[in-house]
Order: structure tokens, then sequence, then C-alpha cells
């Protein structure tokens, strides 16, 4: 993740492409489904978002604004954290 993008880097072809931006929001945590969609945490919004990058939708996935994703491609998401808002 740079300057509120998500890119990625192909190691055979040299070259980074932006996988996902929102240039109104700041990104946070990364991960993915079994499937291979992104999962991206949206820290103002307070959401997870699943983004397809065949389809280049873009979805909540959940209303929180923290996440893991385990080796077994399980998210666990919660809303942990501190509110700088308050």
């Amino acid at each position: 993740m740079h300057g509120k993008r998500v890119l990625k880097h192909s190691l055979s072809y040299g070259r980074t492409e932006v996988a996902y931006e929102d240039p109104e929001d700041m990104l946070s945590g990364l991960g993915w489904l079994e499937d291979r969609r992104l999962l991206v945490v949206s820290m103002n919004k307070r959401q997870v978002l699943i983004h397809d990058e065949k389809s280049s939708s873009t979805e909540v996935y959940a209303d929180v604004k923290d996440m893991v994703v385990a080796q077994s491609g399980r998210a666990y998401i919660g809303s942990f954290g501190f509110d700088f808002a308050m």
C-alpha cells in the first residue's frame, strides 16, 4: 500500500500496477480470500472492503475496521482500536 493505493508488482514482467485505490480514504490491512479476491481495511469508513479485480467491483465485506487472514483463507474481523474522532 502506498499513497491510498494497493499496488501489485510482477517479478516476471518487472512492472507495477494499481490493484485498488481510494483517494478519499486511508487504507490499512490487506488479505486475500481463497478465491483470490482482495480484502482491504478502510480506516475512515471503518469497513472491510472486498475487491474483485476481474470485475473491477468493490463492495463492503463487513462494517468493522480490523482484520487478519489466516493461511486457510479465513478472515477474522473486528472493530478493536482507538477512535481518534472522540
